[in-house]
């Protein structure tokens, strides 16, 4: 998640427009991860998006007038944001690849579940009894999603709680980070960052596509650079408590998806451990508008 501009009220309609647009693009985007990732590296992926993302952020801060949004004084928060990024883009695309696009899309929604027990010793925040309650009971949701020591259950699926885990990280990191660097000098240096490390690996794996898989790629890298600055968008358009909660909607997106193209089945067990995670999340966001609201 970027850091948050103050959101004006009167534009909370165009928020949520926004944020209905950011899940969908991320849901393309995993999709055809999922499809691509069959013939293509993760690392060539995962530079595919960072160079049309950053190419798309330079243009979009060329025709604002933001000339200067290379400048920073904490290029060393920047880096560590960046290898907790890279880690998780690539994690979450071995799921997207792996597992069944809805189970990866499930368990990544636990991402705000962690983001709140990690900010307990990352950012020395407060956290009460009941958010406490809600972490635990998401993790229960997580565990029913997995089902540990069933023969349903992949090692795949601890790289997926895994990246749910480094996302909570990154989310914290965005936060610190976002303190004294605006949210397009962040996106930036995430993905010149993202280039620098991914460039090298394609002297080994790099792979030349055809007409078809070259629009396949510059689709894919659209749609995730489509929901990158939607979802900035749509954050610094209204408030969080407005339109944090469609980036649930991501669930029955996947598993439209899912079945549409690989016929895919969400099973009971994530239905049911996909509730108890988004209920979970959707309960601690309403603590901390509570919370928000009683220090303003």
């Amino acid at each position: 998640m970027l850091p948050v501009i103050p959101a004006r009220p009167d534009r909370a309609w165009f928020g949520v427009v926004c944020m209905i647009g950011a899940v969908l693009g991320f849901s393309i985007s995993a999709a055809m991860t999922k499809w691509l990732a069959r013939d293509y590296s993760i690392s060539q992926l995962m530079f595919t998006r960072a160079v049309l993302c950053m190419i798309f952020v330079l243009a979009v801060a060329h025709f604002q007038g933001q000339r200067t949004i290379w400048r920073t004084e904490r290029i060393g928060a920047h880096a560590l944001r960046a290898i907790f990024g890279l880690t998780g883009m690539a994690g979450i695309y071995v799921c997207y690849w792996l597992l069944p696009i809805t189970d990866a899309t499930a368990i990544n929604l636990s991402a705000p579940i962690f983001a709140t027990a990690l900010s307990v010793p990352l950012l020395r925040e407060v956290v009460g009894i009941r958010r406490w309650a809600a972490v635990f009971i998401g993790f229960i949701g997580v565990l029913v999603m997995v089902r540990p020591g069933t023969e349903a259950f992949e090692p795949t699926y601890l790289i997926a709680i895994a990246t749910a885990a480094i996302a909570g990280l990154v989310a914290n990191t965005i936060r610190q980070i976002g303190r004294t660097e605006g949210s397009m000098t962040i996106v930036f240096y995430f993905m010149a960052f993202s280039t620098i490390v991914t460039a090298p690996t394609l002297l080994f794996n790099w792979r030349t596509p055809d007409l078809v898989d070259l629009g396949l790629l510059l689709a894919f890298g659209i749609a995730g650079t489509a929901g990158q600055i939607l979802m900035t968008q749509a954050y610094s358009s209204a408030p969080v408590s407005v339109v944090a909660p469609l980036e649930y909607t991501a669930l029955p997106w996947a598993a439209i998806i899912g079945f549409t193209v690989w016929g895919e089945v969400l099973t009971v067990w994530t239905l049911v451990g996909s509730a108890l995670v988004i209920a979970s999340g959707l309960y601690i966001l309403h603590r901390e508008s509570i919370r928000n609201r009683a220090t303003t």
